[in-house]
């Protein structure tokens, strides 16, 4: 039967260039693809209701001026259940609801208000974390941080843990159908909330797989790096303490002392960055490492590297950036971290090595450059691995037959 499909993620994803939102925006390009209209319904600073590649966008007018909208749910479902529950009533035939991790709360809450009026309403929940193993994971990281951003990740903590955890439980319990797109995240899941839960898996992708290969020029700040005959190493994360990007750095030093010079763009923002940019230029890295900052569009970076680096103490799933490598054929570093041993295999479709580790990490680096034939086995493996599990349309046919597993025939 034909219907209505809402995706529910809380920020505005037209805005919000955090991974949360990303995973909402690959959703909606995989069920256009997959032959649906999705709505995503969102908080944002006004109300707008905007078409995008990944569906209509509607935006709701909310009160909580803050950036951590994941961490306000309380406070938005004054704005959001009400909209839920007009479009339930709206919109032609039944109501699916797919809940982007603890967002799945307003389908539930919609739900019941609208079975008293004879609309059908059903929700389902994708996970990719919980919300206190996610902001552990961020205290844990704060080694080199400011005492500010130390409180701000302890606050997040204590209020995910007291708050959040509550309407996450109930999505987790409520929800027709719970999916996870790995075996730790189901565990997380299952340690926390009860083994009674049931989660099955469902594949992803990312939103640069909905997308053609970059053909255009080399980024500047790449072609201004020297030698410029080194290769070109790719690292793309927030410069936080989970994320390690101080260890690539110290790792880069130490293969330019064995005689293995790189050169580097370290793509993404975030409270460490100018420690990580005072730090690129006490170990004379100045002219060979840009710590380039957030950046709009990755592509021109992914198509230049020559090899790609995630050096992440902690990632509770796996990694979007790592997949965005495989696409590109890059021959991955990463560490053997959470889920990245799921999606990839040490020696076959990258190099693992262990979280925070600088010598490990400059070792795995030196061996890709000097041994070509190595280098070329790990790219052709890591790209099997993409085609094999994260194109576009398998992300598409795979959230299409969950979707008319639960009752939503698609409408192209």
């Amino acid at each position: 039967m034909s219907g209505t499909l809402v995706l529910t993620g809380g920020k505005d994803p037209l805005t919000d260039d955090a991974g949360h939102s990303s995973y909402v925006r690959a959703h909606g390009l995989a069920a256009r693809r997959a032959g649906y209209r999705p709505i995503v319904l969102c908080a944002g600073e006004s109300a707008a209701v905007t078409e995008t590649a990944f569906g209509t966008v509607v935006r709701c007018a909310t009160r909580v001026r803050t950036r951590l909208r994941n961490l306000m749910p309380p406070a938005l479902q004054r704005d959001l259940i009400p909209a839920l529950v007009r479009l339930g009533l709206e919109q032609p035939g039944p109501l699916l609801v797919h809940g982007i991790a603890i967002w799945s709360y307003l389908g539930l809450a919609a739900g019941e208000r609208l079975r008293p009026r004879g609309r059908r309403s059903t929700t389902i929940m994708s996970a990719y974390t919980t919300a206190p193993d996610e902001t552990r994971s961020q205290l844990a990281g704060v080694d080199g941080e400011p005492l500010a951003a130390r409180a701000s990740y302890a606050a997040q903590w204590l209020w995910a843990g007291a708050v959040s955890a509550r309407l996450e439980r109930a999505g987790l319990t409520g929800s027709a159908a719970v999916y996870a797109n790995y075996d730790v995240v189901r565990r997380l899941i299952q340690e926390r909330y009860g083994a009674g839960i049931e989660v099955e898996h469902a594949p992803y992708a990312t939103e640069r797989a909905f997308e053609d290969l970059w053909t255009g020029p080399e980024p500047p700040e790449a072609a201004a790096l020297e030698p410029r005959d080194a290769p070109l190493l790719l690292t793309m994360s927030s410069h936080n303490g989970r994320k390690g990007v101080d260890v690539v750095i110290e790792a880069i030093a130490r293969a330019r002392d064995r005689g293995t010079p790189l050169r580097a763009c370290l793509l993404g923002g975030g409270r460490l960055l100018e420690a990580h940019r005072r730090r690129i230029a006490e170990l004379g890295l100045g002219r060979s490492v840009a710590a380039i900052g957030w950046a709009a569009d990755n592509r021109p970076y992914l198509a230049a590297a020559d090899l790609f680096a995630l050096p992440s103490r902690a990632e509770q799933s796996g990694s979007m950036a790592v997949l965005e490598a495989l696409q590109y054929s890059l021959p991955v570093v990463a560490t053997a971290v959470d889920g990245i041993p799921e999606d990839v295999t040490d020696g076959d479709s990258a190099l693992l090595v262990p979280p925070g580790d600088a010598e490990a990490l400059a070792a795995a680096l030196v061996r890709l450059v000097d041994d070509p034939g190595l280098r070329d086995r790990i790219a052709a493996g890591g790209r099997e691995v993409y085609e094999r599990r994260f194109t576009a349309d398998a992300f598409a046919s795979a959230l299409r037959e969950i979707y008319v597993g639960h009752g939503l025939e698609p409408l192209d």
